[in-house]
């Protein structure tokens, strides 16, 4: 090997091997795929036919930083495909929140690799890649997974905690359903120049509000509300469409945001779903004409509406509360409130998204006792709980 190369190898399995070549010697650095025996066509030409949303400066050296996700690519007939992965982020609600209509939602990207020859793949993600205003909270961002295979590209979102070498997300499937569309780009030719901007961006394409519930609570003797604080985390869904038409969204992955605000309900005997308004924005990619919707933040716009009757007794988590007693599940070690359809965004995109709002210090629910009663818990016992309800 000449003096001054280094050679890369991403793949696990030998009969998908990618190797790809930089050079360090004059002028720009190139890339090359290394037509090698036991190369893939199918690699090859997901070198030779890059998203144009993806950087390819990112592709200069491996990439570094904590595991975010491991998964696997998948062709429309759901069967594994050899290809590449890359991890663009996502900005922050600051810079969400300052997009005008036409502006250029910009996702830089912060990781990328090969697939094994089974479809599979490891992302690692680099924190030195991530600009200001790009941080959700503390060392998390919200990450959109951009796969491809050469003919066919996909995504997938999650936010990523990139101060932990663990938190990563699991079996993730990306499913190559809509083209790659213009802008290919190339990291397959020798000695071409790495060019030092993206060939395709996402443009802000509108806004809807979506209602979300974020809690509940069923009472029958005793008073219930809930408190929630500007820090806490909500983790909802976020879609994606090949061309943004009302009824062609498809859930794809979740998003994590604050509240921003705090607020704490009245005290009612009421059976009683806890509300807020989230506002989402809608974004065009200008090359292939797929949309993303992703979350600009909750707009502390909030509502309190009536609810049926459900106990959860019946699963045996029951737990005797004294009378004169308030009870206030505020612990981080259970189960979150969750809902798979818990955002409204029907009305705008066809389908409801998911909605995941974990119990915290400073974000609570609670139940006042006049007298002797129970509170049962869905699946376990009150204080670890997704949802509770008093008995009898």
């Amino acid at each position: 090997m000449a003096p001054g190369i280094k050679r890369f190898f991403f793949s696990r399995a030998p009969a998908a091997a990618v190797a790809i070549v930089l050079g360090a010697g004059l002028g720009p650095p190139g890339w090359a795929v290394v037509g090698l025996a036991q190369t893939s066509a199918q690699a090859s030409r997901a070198a030779d036919n890059v998203p144009g949303l993806v950087d390819l400066t990112a592709f200069r050296s491996a990439s570094a930083g904590p595991v975010v996700a491991t998964g696997t690519l998948v062709d429309a007939a759901g069967q594994p495909s050899v290809g590449m992965v890359a991890a663009l982020v996502l900005p922050g609600e600051k810079v969400a929140k300052k997009l005008g209509p036409n502006d250029h939602l910009k996702t830089p990207t912060v990781g990328w690799t090969a697939t094994a020859a089974d479809g599979s793949f490891t992302l690692h993600a680099d924190a030195a890649r991530v600009p200001v205003g790009y941080w959700a909270s503390g060392r998390t961002v919200n990450l959109l997974l951009l796969g491809w295979n050469g003919d066919k590209q996909g995504q997938w979102m999650t936010p990523a905690d990139l101060g932990s070498e663990s938190a990563s997300t699991a079996g993730i499937t990306i499913e190559l359903d809509q083209p790659i569309g213009a802008g290919a780009q190339s990291v397959g030719t020798s000695a071409t120049a790495i060019p030092d901007a993206t060939a395709c961006v996402y443009t802000s394409a509108g806004w809807y509000i979506a209602t979300s519930n974020i809690g509940e609570s069923q009472p029958r003797y005793a008073s219930s509300w809930m408190s929630i604080s500007s820090s806490h985390t909500l983790t909802v869904g976020v879609a994606a469409s090949a061309n943004g038409g009302y009824g062609t969204w498809k859930a794809s992955g979740t998003y994590s945001t604050t509240t921003g605000f705090s607020l704490t309900w009245s005290a009612s005997p009421a059976i009683r779903v806890y509300q807020a308004d989230i506002k989402y924005g809608k974004y065009r990619n200008s090359c292939s004409g797929s949309y993303i919707t992703q979350p600009i933040g909750p707009t502390s716009g909030n509502h309190t509406v009536s609810d049926i009757r459900r106990t959860w007794c019946g699963y045996g988590w029951i737990s005797a509360m004294s009378a004169g007693v308030t009870f206030t599940r505020s612990t981080q070690g259970g189960s979150d409130f969750s809902e798979s359809a818990g955002v409204d965004a029907s009305g705008v995109l066809g389908i409801d998204l998911s909605i995941d709002s974990a119990y915290a210090s400073g974000s609570s629910l609670s139940y006042r006792f006049p007298s002797n009663s129970y509170l049962c818990g869905s699946n376990n016992y009150p204080a670890w709980a997704s949802r509770m309800s008093e008995y009898p």
